[in-house]
Formats: C-alpha cells, sequence, structure tokens
C-alpha cells in the first residue's frame, strides 16, 4: 500500500515491473478502492500486505514542500494553488491551514490526509507489516528479498527539498499538527 509522501514513489517504480500488484492513493482515480474493500473482494485479498509510514511533522514539511514545487501532476499543482502557495512560508501554512475551521477541508489533499485513512479501518492495521520512514533500509531489504529488485535499482524519486523537519516547527505549531494528526501519531507510536 502506497502511502503518499513515505517514500513509496522510490520503489513503485520498480515493483511495478515486476508481479507485485500496488495499491495507489489516486481517491479520484475510477480504479481506486481502499485497502478495506480490496481486502474484502479481490482475488488477491489473503496477499501479504505492506506499507510505510512517516512522523508526522516531517511528512507535513515534506507534503509542503512537494505541493510547493508543483508536485508530479494537474492536481498536485491545483492543489498547491489551494491549499498551499498562498501562503509564504510552511510556518504560515501550519497556523492558517490547520486551525480549527481550516483543517477539515485541508486534511483531505491526498498528500496532507493523515496516514492512518490509508492503511487502518476502525483503528485496526490492515496491512501485515508496517515499516518507518526513518528506516527505509528495512523496506528496501524486505522488497529486495521478496522479488527480483536489487539494491541498486531503488532510487529516491519525488525527494522534496528541505532541511531537517525539526527546523520548522514552533511549539503552537507542533499543536496544530499533533491535533490534525492524532492517530498518525498514537497508532504508529510516534512521538509528539
Amino acid at each position: 500500500m502506497h502511502v503518499p509522501r513515505t517514500a513509496g514513489g522510490s520503489i513503485v517504480n520498480e515493483l511495478m515491473k515486476t508481479n507485485w500488484v500496488i495499491l495507489g492513493h489516486d481517491v479520484t482515480s475510477p480504479h481506486y478502492m481502499h485497502l478495506s474493500k480490496f481486502r474484502k473482494i479481490h482475488p488477491l485479498k489473503e496477499a501479504y500486505f505492506i506499507g510505510a509510514v512517516r512522523n508526522p511533522y516531517d511528512r507535513l514539511v515534506s507534503a509542503y514542500h512537494f505541493l510547493k514545487a508543483g508536485g508530479d501532476n494537474e492536481m498536485d499543482k491545483k492543489d498547491a494553488e489551494k491549499f498551499i502557495n498562498q501562503f509564504d512560508s510552511f510556518e504560515t501554512f501550519v497556523l492558517k491551514q490547520f486551525s480549527w475551521l481550516k483543517s477539515r477541508s485541508t486534511l483531505k489533499q491526498i498528500h496532507l490526509k493523515p496516514q492512518y485513512y490509508w492503511i487502518t479501518k476502525s483503528n485496526k492495521l490492515l496491512i501485515d507489516q508496517l515499516f518507518k520512514f526513518e528506516q527505509l533500509d528495512k523496506l528496501f531489504d524486505f522488497v529486495v528479498a521478496h522479488s527480483e529488485i536489487k539494491h541498486e535499482m531503488i532510487s529516491h524519486v519525488h525527494a522534496s527539498k528541505h532541511s531537517n523537519y525539526q527546523d520548522y516547527y514552533s511549539t503552537s505549531m507542533k499543536k496544530l499538527v499533533q491535533r490534525a494528526y492524532y492517530l498518525d501519531f498514537k497508532l504508529f507510536n510516534y512521538k509528539v
């Protein structure tokens, strides 16, 4: 399961050349199916499912910079205009878009949507093995061990350019992000 902004793009390009099935996150696609539905009705419902998550603070910085740079398609560009480009900084973006009034609509954007949405139902994990972005080597080792892909074939794609995420946050910004991504912090054991 490819959760946005968790390095999925780095292996998806190679996995598409194999017999692996990649569940994407483009909810506008007519082929999109949430993992909970896929696991019930698809012939591969008994397959072994993996996915990755990322520290919500880090993921938000990454998503902001990714969209600010235009993303990878027209929908990303439109979403950047709607959610990102009106703000002159990450700080202003967080303080304005994650206020009580705005966060509900902001969290519907694909790259800003909480990670739990993609891989849980009723707060129960729907995948068999969860990897963390902070330990990508474990994910890459798993993929290499279970496919024809070699380590050298995996390249980091769609990486956003930014400083360490910790440099971006004030206490008030952290509180807004903690509230917006409460279940991501809780379910995936990230410190607030």
